[in-house]
């Protein structure tokens, strides 16, 4: 699916905006998720982000994870702290760097709302078969990179820089989550 003069030939598909549509319906999942937290999805994510590296975080390690600008995760972080749910501590050594951590309201609220949210993907996940499962994240990952690349041309011909963007793997949830989630009922 290469732009014309990009080197790759394009190739005749069936697309479908299924795919768009699906991605839809499960932002529409999160989107409810957030507005029964009374926060906006961009605070949910941040919150996600601290309970997911075990309830605390970094300011820039929410932003690189869920590919947020600065301006973005800001935003976010100082509508949560007005409702009292994160504070931010300097980073050990440092004069610049600031880590999110969760209020007793935060934990709560994570506890309540987000953990069971967490639960529920990874019990989601399990549904699929091992090859299943490898498969799913083998596919969505090449169609993220063939994405960023074709959005990246037309970007490109419209004379704006893409965004950098890198790709790793998503990492292990912490033990805590794990028995956390573990231990939830289903619902």
């Amino acid at each position: 699916m290469g732009m014309a003069g990009e080197g790759a030939a394009p190739q005749a598909c069936a697309w479908t905006p299924s795919i768009d549509q699906l991605y839809r319906e499960t932002d529409r999942l999160y989107y409810t998720i957030a507005r029964g937290c009374g926060i906006s999805e961009c605070a949910y994510w941040v919150m996600y982000a601290i309970e997911e590296a075990g309830g605390s975080s970094t300011m820039r390690e929410v932003g690189e994870r869920w590919a947020y600008s600065k301006q973005t995760v800001n935003s976010a972080v100082k509508t949560l702290e007005k409702k009292g749910l994160v504070e931010l501590a300097f980073v050990e050594g440092s004069r610049k760097a600031k880590r999110l951590l969760f209020t007793e309201a935060g934990r709560e609220l994570a506890r309540r709302s987000i953990v069971p949210a967490m639960a529920a993907e990874r019990r989601a996940f399990a549904s699929l078969e091992p090859a299943e499962r490898a498969e799913l994240l083998r596919l969505i990952e090449k169609y993220t990179r063939a994405i960023d690349a074709e959005i990246g041309y037309v970007l490109r011909a419209g004379g704006v820089d893409p965004p950098a963007v890198t790709y790793s793997s998503a990492p292990e949830p912490s033990a805590e989550a794990s028995t956390a989630c573990a231990c939830l009922e289903t619902s």
